[in-house]
């Protein structure tokens, strides 16, 4: 008998200091679902911002395409003077 009491009491004491309350659990359910929200909403995020770097690298590839055309036209007109300037000096 006295064998059965303390093992009730000490299975009623663990019980007790082993479990979460409901409010706990249920405040950590909160805290849990917040935080994949904001994970969701920060993934998002991520991908708005990968897709912003990826258009603006190719924005910046084309400007870098259309620099390298205008100073082939600028040498090209510099040359061009070049020659006319030697030409008129060899009238």
């Amino acid at each position: 008998m006295l064998k059965k009491y303390i093992l009730g009491t000490l299975g009623i004491a663990f019980a007790l200091t082993g479990c979460v309350s409901t409010k706990t659990y249920r405040i950590a359910q909160d805290e849990t679902a917040a935080c994949l929200k904001e994970k969701q909403a920060l993934s998002q995020q991520v991908d708005a911002l990968n897709k912003e770097k990826t258009d603006l690298t190719q924005a910046a590839a084309e400007k870098d395409t259309e620099i390298s055309k205008l100073k082939g036209t600028y040498d090209e007109l510099v040359g061009n003077l070049k020659n006319e300037i030697s030409s008129a000096r060899s009238r």
